[in-house]
């Protein structure tokens, strides 16, 4: 995650940035392995020349990523593939490296280190082999030797990127031929038949009901069904029943007068265009898109919505830009110069710093000062409420579990005779209806631990205490139905669903044939749709855009059909529609010199991307040929696609 006023931004930008892997923020890990066969350890993964890959170092770089994001556990297999692949290509590069020649030079590396930490150079200076190390440690977390070992490594792959990219270009047509797919737009009328919009002419007999279900009946199993009483530890009522006397409370501001005071800080928003990494024609190119940007939110344009659209900072880009409040000191001096000085609501031209191209805006400001305890009240009143209400929690949920372990054949009554007078107020005492494994449980959200107890004890059988949002409860099942062919009775209510939705697609199919076949013979569509008590529409739409929710990529057709002609019935989702090309609208040669160098740099970059791509792919299988590279390929699925191993 890109945050700049994170103190580990640098990390985040030596890692994701410069090793090529914003997104994934990864370290390289560059240590060689002794050169055991692979397929003598269920560990190894590749062998590149007598350097081996195993899954603990592909498992070490996801670790350390976790520590800075927060990675869903189905998509850890995805990441791991993506650094096991950067691993390999490291590799490989060195070893073609070697083989022609190619090699880092010092003055490289100093100039790298020069753009990644400008502070170890103060008014050009450097600042000392120790303070430098000091540096390097505490903005990284790296060594010396592993921070320029990978400053190396991105530089090399850099090198060979230019090499294999030198002469690779993009045609004036293929500007042009992409500039009209993005812009190009089309109108249409057109009318949409929902068999939603039709369920209600669907009025089924119950003998068509139950002809449905004897056809369909094994589609209706009822699943086993759980019903049971518990006893619960009501949360918000032990807190409504704790008091925090006010001295108790203004005894706490005293002694912590400090967390109340607040520096100067101001609220802002920013768009970011990176340029790290960029060639001097590349960050033009960026900064005239900048500069587009800039002067739309001059003439309007919602600052958050270009934000989400233009943003390349993806820690602050789904909130519209929002960085919250940020301190002096925790961003780099040209961005904070800025923040600081616009004045609230205001928005700021270009802001150049290492990282790119900003644009801020000043959402709020705070002078120093310390809050007044009528300010904080109600916030220490709950930190402390909830630290109370914690602390008894844990007393009375702890003499539940004694009462349970000391007998779990009691009734609900009796644990709550059993908690005694002073208890009962706090306790919420209820039923759990029949549901089953898939239900919701009324009260009790989606508790997995709730639905796991409900379903494998016992009847009569006290459970121990079980943790919900709602607070500690004892679960008594009372009631189990067991799994059994639904009679029609049972899932009437499903059959009736599942048959009206059945009849409404027919009816909807045909309605959608009927009004295409009128069209087509040459009767407008508006009319033919009011006659079967549609509503026809009117929208213009390009390639990448949206027709009444409908994505416009299933309604590609319509870019090549010629005006007048009638199209469908086509069905997209649930839903058909039928309509008539009223218009091709082309953008205009204005529009086309304002976006020309956008579109040709952003081609130019996936062009560079390809052939890159390519390369990669050509020299792995080389150096397969030759006997250089090895891939243990059950290994690798076992690490990044465990579920199907």
């Amino acid at each position: 995650m890109f945050d700049l006023h994170s103190s580990k931004l640098l990390a985040k930008i030596v890692i994701g940035v410069v090793l090529g892997f914003v997104s994934l923020g990864m370290l390289l890990y560059l240590v060689p392995k002794p050169n055991t066969p692979l397929g003598t350890s269920s560990e190894g993964l590749a062998d590149v020349a007598g350097q081996r890959i195993d899954a603990s170092d592909v498992q070490r770089q996801l670790d350390l990523l976790s520590q800075r994001q927060q990675i869903p556990q189905q998509m850890r297999g995805f990441y791991a593939q993506q650094i096991f692949d950067q691993m390999l290509l490291s590799r490989m590069l060195n070893v073609e490296a070697s083989r022609l020649g190619l090699r880092v030079t010092n003055q490289e590396l100093a100039h790298q280190i020069q753009l990644i930490l400008p502070q170890a150079f103060p008014n050009g200076k450097w600042v000392g082999g120790q303070t430098y190390s000091a540096m390097v440690q505490q903005e990284l977390g790296l060594t010396v030797p592993d921070f320029e070992d990978q400053l190396r490594q991105s530089i090399l792959q850099q090198k060979f990127r230019d090499l294999v990219t030198a002469g690779v270009t993009v045609s004036a047509r293929d500007v042009r031929e992409e500039f009209l797919r993005r812009n190009e737009k089309v109108k249409i009328d057109y009318a949409l038949v929902k068999p939603s919009d039709l369920a209600a002419k669907i009025k089924p007999a119950q003998s068509g009901l139950e002809t449905w279900y004897n056809a369909h009946k094994n589609q209706y199993q009822v699943p086993e069904k759980r019903a049971a009483n518990y006893v619960l530890l009501d949360l918000s009522l032990l807190q409504k029943n704790t008091t925090i006397p006010n001295a108790e409370l203004l005894a706490y501001y005293n002694k912590n007068i400090e967390e109340y005071k607040v520096p100067d800080r101001v609220h802002v928003q920013h768009i970011l265009f990176m340029t790290i990494g960029k060639t001097t024609a590349e960050i033009a190119g960026i900064k005239k898109k900048a500069e587009m940007v800039l002067e739309k939110i001059q003439h309007g344009a919602d600052f958050s919505k270009m934000a989400k659209e233009y943003s390349e900072d993806p820690g602050s880009k789904d909130k519209g830009g929002d960085l919250g409040w940020i301190l002096k000191g925790q961003t780099v001096p040209q961005f904070q110069k800025v923040a600081f000085s616009l004045p609230v609501g205001q928005v700021s031209g270009l802001v150049r710093t290492q990282y790119g191209f900003h644009i801020i805006k000043v959402l709020g400001k705070e002078t120093a000062h310390t809050k007044s305890f009528a300010e904080v009240h109600d916030q220490i009143l709950q930190s402390l409420l909830t630290t109370e209400v914690a602390r008894e929690n844990r007393q009375i949920s702890d003499r539940m579990a004694s009462i349970v372990r000391n007998s779990s054949r009691q009734s609900i009554a009796e644990v709550v005779a059993a908690l005694g007078p002073q208890v009962k107020p706090d306790l919420a005492i209820g039923q759990i209806p029949p549901v089953s494994v898939t239900d919701a449980i009324p009260g009790m959200g989606d508790s997995t631990a709730v639905r796991d107890t409900l379903f494998s004890q016992g009847i009569g059988q006290l459970s121990l205490p079980i943790q919900t949002p709602r607070g500690d409860l004892i679960l008594d099942v009372s009631q189990i139905v067991p799994t059994h062919q639904g009679s029609f009775a049972e899932v009437q209510s499903q059959v009736t669903s599942d048959y009206v939705a059945a009849e409404s697609a027919k009816l909807a199919q045909s309605e959608a044939d009927t009004l295409a076949a009128s069209v087509k013979q040459g009767k407008k569509l508006d009319q033919s749709a009011k006659a079967l008590g549609l509503t026809a529409q009117s929208a213009d739409f390009s390639r990448t855009g949206n027709v009444s929710g409908l994505p416009a990529a299933q309604l590609l057709q319509a870019f090549q059909a010629p005006v007048g002609q009638a199209e469908g019935p086509q069905k997209i989702g649930n839903d058909w529609i039928v309509y008539t090309v009223s218009a091709h609208e082309e953008p205009s040669d204005a529009d086309f010199e304002r976006q020309k160098s956008t579109v040709e740099q952003e081609l130019l970059s996936d062009a560079k991307d390809n052939a890159f791509e390519a390369f990669r792919r050509a020299l792995e299988q080389r150096m397969k040929q030759e006997g250089k590279l090895t891939i243990n390929e059950a290994n690798l699925k076992q690490l990044t696609n465990p579920s199907q191993t």
